[in-house]
Protein backbone atom coordinates (compact mmCIF):
# COMPACT_ATOMS: atom_id res chain seq x y z
CA UNK A 1 0.00 0.00 0.00
CA UNK A 2 1.01 3.75 -1.20
CA UNK A 3 0.98 6.73 1.03
CA UNK A 4 0.09 10.44 -0.88
CA UNK A 5 1.99 13.25 1.38
CA UNK A 6 1.27 16.88 0.53
CA UNK A 7 4.25 17.16 -1.09
CA UNK A 8 3.25 14.50 -3.62
CA UNK A 9 0.27 16.02 -4.80
CA UNK A 10 1.43 19.15 -5.58
CA UNK A 11 4.73 17.86 -7.46
CA UNK A 12 2.86 16.88 -10.66
CA UNK A 13 4.51 19.58 -12.66
CA UNK A 14 8.05 17.87 -11.47
CA UNK A 15 7.33 14.19 -11.58
CA UNK A 16 8.92 11.59 -12.94
CA UNK A 17 7.63 11.25 -16.28
CA UNK A 18 7.63 15.15 -16.93
CA UNK A 19 11.18 15.27 -15.87
CA UNK A 20 12.56 12.04 -17.95
CA UNK A 21 10.42 13.05 -21.03
CA UNK A 22 12.30 15.73 -22.49
CA UNK A 23 15.54 13.35 -22.07
CA UNK A 24 13.72 10.02 -23.26
CA UNK A 25 14.11 10.71 -27.10
CA UNK A 26 14.97 7.82 -29.28
CA UNK A 27 17.94 6.47 -30.53
CA UNK A 28 20.80 8.87 -28.46
CA UNK A 29 23.83 8.70 -27.78
CA UNK A 30 24.87 7.98 -23.70
CA UNK A 31 27.93 7.70 -21.53
CA UNK A 32 27.31 5.26 -18.54
CA UNK A 33 29.05 4.91 -15.39
CA UNK A 34 31.79 2.42 -14.58
CA UNK A 35 29.71 0.47 -12.33
CA UNK A 36 26.80 -2.12 -11.96
CA UNK A 37 23.96 0.42 -11.73
CA UNK A 38 25.39 2.84 -14.81
CA UNK A 39 25.40 -1.02 -16.63
CA UNK A 40 22.20 -2.04 -16.24
CA UNK A 41 20.78 1.69 -16.61
CA UNK A 42 22.51 1.15 -20.16
CA UNK A 43 20.96 -2.09 -21.07
CA UNK A 44 17.28 -0.90 -20.48
CA UNK A 45 18.04 2.29 -22.45
CA UNK A 46 19.52 0.43 -25.09
CA UNK A 47 16.70 -1.95 -24.81
CA UNK A 48 13.45 0.14 -24.58
CA UNK A 49 15.16 3.61 -26.29
CA UNK A 50 17.35 2.25 -29.06
CA UNK A 51 20.11 4.00 -27.12
CA UNK A 52 24.15 3.49 -27.89
CA UNK A 53 26.25 3.72 -25.35
CA UNK A 54 29.08 5.42 -27.02
CA UNK A 55 31.54 6.07 -23.76
CA UNK A 56 32.08 5.00 -19.96
CA UNK A 57 33.15 7.11 -17.00
CA UNK A 58 34.19 6.98 -13.30
CA UNK A 59 34.15 10.42 -11.92
CA UNK A 60 34.09 9.82 -7.73
CA UNK A 61 36.27 13.36 -7.26
CA UNK A 62 39.13 10.88 -7.60
CA UNK A 63 42.99 12.03 -9.34
CA UNK A 64 42.05 8.66 -10.97
CA UNK A 65 38.55 9.88 -12.68
CA UNK A 66 38.31 9.40 -16.32
CA UNK A 67 36.31 9.14 -19.41
CA UNK A 68 36.42 6.61 -22.24
CA UNK A 69 34.70 7.28 -25.30
CA UNK A 70 34.75 6.64 -29.00
CA UNK A 71 32.88 10.30 -30.18
CA UNK A 72 34.49 13.54 -30.49
CA UNK A 73 34.06 16.13 -28.08
CA UNK A 74 31.48 18.11 -29.66
CA UNK A 75 29.02 14.49 -29.33
CA UNK A 76 30.02 14.59 -25.99
CA UNK A 77 28.14 17.24 -25.40
CA UNK A 78 25.02 16.17 -27.32
CA UNK A 79 25.22 12.54 -25.17
CA UNK A 80 23.39 11.58 -22.11
CA UNK A 81 25.31 10.58 -19.17
CA UNK A 82 23.67 7.93 -17.26
CA UNK A 83 24.27 7.60 -13.93
CA UNK A 84 26.80 9.91 -13.21
CA UNK A 85 26.28 13.34 -11.65
CA UNK A 86 27.46 16.06 -15.14
CA UNK A 87 26.21 18.67 -13.79
CA UNK A 88 28.31 21.16 -16.00
CA UNK A 89 26.33 23.89 -18.02
CA UNK A 90 25.52 22.26 -21.42
CA UNK A 91 25.58 18.82 -20.54
CA UNK A 92 22.97 16.09 -20.43
CA UNK A 93 22.44 13.57 -17.14
CA UNK A 94 20.30 11.26 -15.52
CA UNK A 95 21.62 10.62 -12.41
CA UNK A 96 20.93 10.44 -8.80
CA UNK A 97 24.13 11.40 -6.74
CA UNK A 98 23.97 15.17 -6.92
CA UNK A 99 22.12 17.22 -4.30
CA UNK A 100 21.04 21.06 -4.70
CA UNK A 101 23.24 23.02 -2.72
CA UNK A 102 20.00 24.61 -1.12
CA UNK A 103 16.33 25.96 -2.20
CA UNK A 104 17.71 28.68 -4.65
CA UNK A 105 19.52 25.79 -6.70
CA UNK A 106 17.16 23.04 -6.65
CA UNK A 107 14.79 25.81 -8.33
CA UNK A 108 17.68 26.38 -10.79
CA UNK A 109 18.22 22.81 -11.46
CA UNK A 110 14.54 22.10 -11.71
CA UNK A 111 14.35 24.90 -15.16
CA UNK A 112 17.02 22.69 -16.53
CA UNK A 113 15.40 20.10 -18.90
CA UNK A 114 18.91 18.38 -19.65
CA UNK A 115 19.22 17.41 -15.93
CA UNK A 116 16.84 14.48 -14.30
CA UNK A 117 17.47 13.81 -10.50
CA UNK A 118 15.05 12.18 -8.16
CA UNK A 119 16.34 14.64 -5.76
CA UNK A 120 15.86 17.73 -7.55
CA UNK A 121 12.43 16.99 -8.33
CA UNK A 122 11.39 16.27 -4.66
CA UNK A 123 13.32 19.32 -3.40
CA UNK A 124 15.96 17.81 -1.50
CA UNK A 125 19.20 19.54 -1.08
CA UNK A 126 22.21 19.62 1.30
CA UNK A 127 20.82 23.36 2.98
CA UNK A 128 16.96 23.25 2.53
CA UNK A 129 14.82 25.97 4.44
CA UNK A 130 12.58 22.96 5.35
CA UNK A 131 14.92 20.64 7.34
CA UNK A 132 12.69 17.58 5.94
CA UNK A 133 14.50 18.14 2.64
CA UNK A 134 17.91 18.06 4.25
CA UNK A 135 20.79 14.86 3.13
CA UNK A 136 19.11 12.33 5.40
CA UNK A 137 16.18 12.37 3.24
CA UNK A 138 17.76 12.27 -0.38
CA UNK A 139 16.85 9.72 -2.81
CA UNK A 140 18.64 6.03 -1.67
CA UNK A 141 18.55 4.26 -4.54
CA UNK A 142 19.86 3.63 -8.12
CA UNK A 143 19.53 5.44 -11.48
CA UNK A 144 18.27 1.92 -12.93
CA UNK A 145 15.48 2.17 -10.31
CA UNK A 146 14.85 5.55 -11.36
CA UNK A 147 15.14 4.92 -14.92
CA UNK A 148 12.47 1.77 -14.73
CA UNK A 149 10.03 4.08 -13.43
CA UNK A 150 10.57 6.71 -15.88
CA UNK A 151 9.94 3.67 -18.68
CA UNK A 152 6.79 2.27 -16.69
CA UNK A 153 5.55 5.86 -16.35
CA UNK A 154 5.93 7.33 -19.91
CA UNK A 155 4.30 3.74 -20.70
CA UNK A 156 7.50 3.00 -22.96
CA UNK A 157 7.79 0.17 -20.56
CA UNK A 158 4.50 -2.16 -21.59
CA UNK A 159 6.01 -5.50 -23.24
CA UNK A 160 5.55 -7.74 -20.26
CA UNK A 161 9.28 -7.68 -19.71
CA UNK A 162 9.44 -8.55 -15.06
CA UNK A 163 13.08 -8.77 -13.94
CA UNK A 164 13.41 -12.50 -13.75
CA UNK A 165 12.91 -14.18 -10.55
CA UNK A 166 15.27 -17.98 -11.29
CA UNK A 167 17.83 -18.68 -9.53
CA UNK A 168 21.34 -18.34 -11.06
CA UNK A 169 23.87 -21.17 -10.58
CA UNK A 170 25.37 -18.14 -8.04
CA UNK A 171 22.12 -18.94 -5.62
CA UNK A 172 20.93 -15.47 -6.65
CA UNK A 173 18.71 -14.19 -9.12
CA UNK A 174 18.33 -10.87 -11.21
CA UNK A 175 16.24 -9.29 -7.96
CA UNK A 176 19.22 -9.59 -5.93
CA UNK A 177 21.15 -8.44 -8.80
CA UNK A 178 19.11 -4.98 -9.34
CA UNK A 179 19.01 -4.46 -5.67
CA UNK A 180 22.44 -4.68 -5.35
CA UNK A 181 22.93 -1.48 -7.85
CA UNK A 182 23.44 1.19 -5.48
CA UNK A 183 23.16 -0.66 -2.47
CA UNK A 184 19.44 -0.78 -2.04
CA UNK A 185 18.64 -3.89 -0.18
CA UNK A 186 21.61 -2.71 2.59
CA UNK A 187 20.11 0.53 2.53
CA UNK A 188 16.70 -0.73 3.24
CA UNK A 189 17.82 -3.07 6.20
CA UNK A 190 20.01 0.21 7.19
CA UNK A 191 17.72 3.53 6.75
CA UNK A 192 14.50 1.62 6.33
CA UNK A 193 12.37 4.88 6.58
CA UNK A 194 13.69 6.56 3.92
CA UNK A 195 13.26 3.75 1.52
CA UNK A 196 10.12 3.22 1.99
CA UNK A 197 8.74 6.90 2.01
CA UNK A 198 10.88 6.96 -2.06
CA UNK A 199 9.75 3.24 -2.53
CA UNK A 200 5.98 4.46 -2.23
CA UNK A 201 7.03 7.42 -4.15
CA UNK A 202 8.59 5.49 -6.98
CA UNK A 203 5.33 2.85 -7.46
CA UNK A 204 2.78 5.16 -7.19
CA UNK A 205 4.57 7.00 -10.60
CA UNK A 206 5.64 3.80 -12.48
CA UNK A 207 4.13 0.29 -13.27
CA UNK A 208 4.47 -3.68 -12.45
CA UNK A 209 8.14 -4.07 -13.27
CA UNK A 210 9.32 -1.39 -10.01
CA UNK A 211 6.14 -2.40 -8.15
CA UNK A 212 6.82 -6.14 -8.02
CA UNK A 213 11.00 -4.96 -6.98
CA UNK A 214 10.21 -2.70 -4.16
CA UNK A 215 7.61 -4.33 -2.75
CA UNK A 216 9.81 -7.46 -2.92
CA UNK A 217 12.31 -5.56 -0.98
CA UNK A 218 10.12 -4.03 1.33
CA UNK A 219 8.38 -7.39 2.40
CA UNK A 220 11.52 -9.66 2.05
CA UNK A 221 14.02 -7.01 3.61
CA UNK A 222 16.25 -9.81 5.37
CA UNK A 223 15.92 -12.60 2.80
CA UNK A 224 17.31 -10.20 0.09
CA UNK A 225 20.08 -8.64 2.13
CA UNK A 226 20.80 -12.33 2.90
CA UNK A 227 21.97 -12.96 -0.73
CA UNK A 228 23.80 -10.06 -1.22
CA UNK A 229 27.06 -11.30 -0.49
CA UNK A 230 26.81 -13.98 -3.20
CA UNK A 231 26.24 -11.45 -5.63
CA UNK A 232 29.27 -9.18 -4.34
CA UNK A 233 30.65 -12.41 -4.63
CA UNK A 234 30.06 -12.86 -8.27
CA UNK A 235 31.04 -9.49 -9.88
CA UNK A 236 34.22 -10.00 -8.06
CA UNK A 237 34.61 -12.91 -9.36
CA UNK A 238 34.15 -11.77 -12.89
CA UNK A 239 36.66 -9.20 -12.04
CA UNK A 240 35.01 -6.37 -11.05
CA UNK A 241 37.12 -4.00 -8.75
CA UNK A 242 34.73 -4.21 -6.19
CA UNK A 243 31.37 -5.52 -5.19
CA UNK A 244 29.33 -2.82 -6.68
CA UNK A 245 30.88 -3.80 -10.08
CA UNK A 246 32.84 -1.19 -10.56
CA UNK A 247 34.54 -1.95 -14.09
CA UNK A 248 36.62 1.13 -15.32
CA UNK A 249 39.49 -1.71 -15.00
CA UNK A 250 37.96 -3.76 -17.73
CA UNK A 251 37.02 -0.42 -19.97
CA UNK A 252 40.76 0.40 -19.64
CA UNK A 253 42.35 -2.79 -20.58
CA UNK A 254 44.26 -3.61 -23.75
CA UNK A 255 41.52 -6.59 -24.53
CA UNK A 256 37.93 -5.82 -23.32
CA UNK A 257 37.75 -10.10 -23.63
CA UNK A 258 36.79 -9.61 -19.75
CA UNK A 259 34.64 -6.73 -19.95
CA UNK A 260 32.47 -8.88 -22.97
CA UNK A 261 32.18 -11.49 -20.64
CA UNK A 262 30.70 -9.76 -18.25
CA UNK A 263 27.93 -8.14 -20.21
CA UNK A 264 27.26 -11.33 -21.42
CA UNK A 265 26.86 -12.61 -17.73
CA UNK A 266 24.44 -9.54 -17.39
CA UNK A 267 22.63 -9.94 -20.74
CA UNK A 268 21.89 -14.05 -19.31
CA UNK A 269 20.71 -13.26 -16.07
CA UNK A 270 18.32 -10.69 -17.07
CA UNK A 271 17.02 -12.20 -20.51
CA UNK A 272 17.89 -8.84 -21.95
CA UNK A 273 20.12 -7.96 -25.01
CA UNK A 274 23.83 -7.70 -24.10
CA UNK A 275 24.68 -4.03 -23.61
CA UNK A 276 27.16 -3.47 -26.90
CA UNK A 277 30.39 -1.01 -25.88
CA UNK A 278 32.52 -0.13 -28.87
CA UNK A 279 36.25 -1.65 -28.93
CA UNK A 280 37.36 1.44 -30.25
CA UNK A 281 37.01 3.69 -26.89
CA UNK A 282 39.87 6.15 -25.89
CA UNK A 283 40.74 7.83 -22.81
CA UNK A 284 40.19 11.22 -22.86
CA UNK A 285 42.50 11.85 -20.31
CA UNK A 286 41.14 15.63 -19.54
CA UNK A 287 39.14 14.76 -16.03
CA UNK A 288 40.89 15.61 -12.59
CA UNK A 289 38.87 15.20 -9.51
CA UNK A 290 38.95 16.61 -5.85
CA UNK A 291 37.53 16.07 -2.54
CA UNK A 292 35.77 19.36 -0.61
CA UNK A 293 34.92 19.74 3.07
CA UNK A 294 31.73 21.29 3.69
CA UNK A 295 30.47 21.86 7.44
CA UNK A 296 28.10 24.99 7.33
CA UNK A 297 26.01 27.00 4.71
CA UNK A 298 28.75 29.59 4.33
CA UNK A 299 30.82 26.90 2.58
CA UNK A 300 27.94 25.99 0.31
CA UNK A 301 27.65 29.16 -0.70
CA UNK A 302 31.49 29.47 -1.65
CA UNK A 303 30.82 26.62 -3.93
CA UNK A 304 27.94 27.75 -5.51
CA UNK A 305 29.37 30.69 -6.35
CA UNK A 306 32.86 29.46 -7.39
CA UNK A 307 32.69 25.70 -7.96
CA UNK A 308 29.60 25.29 -9.32
CA UNK A 309 29.80 28.29 -11.87
CA UNK A 310 32.94 26.96 -13.16
CA UNK A 311 33.40 26.11 -16.68
CA UNK A 312 35.65 23.78 -15.97
CA UNK A 313 33.66 22.04 -13.67
CA UNK A 314 32.48 18.52 -15.42
CA UNK A 315 30.73 16.34 -12.45
CA UNK A 316 29.80 16.96 -8.41
CA UNK A 317 28.33 14.56 -6.20
CA UNK A 318 27.43 14.60 -2.21
CA UNK A 319 29.67 12.02 -0.96
CA UNK A 320 28.89 12.74 2.55
CA UNK A 321 26.68 15.43 4.14
CA UNK A 322 30.12 16.84 4.96
CA UNK A 323 31.85 16.03 1.86
CA UNK A 324 31.78 17.42 -1.56
CA UNK A 325 33.27 15.34 -5.00
CA UNK A 326 34.51 17.27 -7.79
CA UNK A 327 35.46 16.32 -11.21
CA UNK A 328 36.65 19.15 -14.07
CA UNK A 329 37.59 18.70 -17.25
CA UNK A 330 40.38 20.22 -19.32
Amino acid sequence: MTHTSTEEKNINKNDIADTLHPLFIRNRNCIVNADLDGVLSGMILQKYLGWRVLGVSSCSGSPRDNLWVSISNDEILEAVFVDLPVIGVGYSCIDQHFLAIDDDHVATLRHDTKKANPNITRGRCLFPDNPINNYRAKYPFGTIHYILAGLEALEILNDGWQIPTIPTVDKFDAVDLVLRADRVAGNFAQYGPNCINWANWLMQKSGPVSQSLFNDIMTRTVYRVSRQSAVEAKLTKLNCARGDGECSGLVSAASLSELNIFLQWLSTVLNLPTLVIPNTLRSHGGLYGSRIRVTNFRDAKIIHNTILNDASLFSYAIVRNDEISITKIR
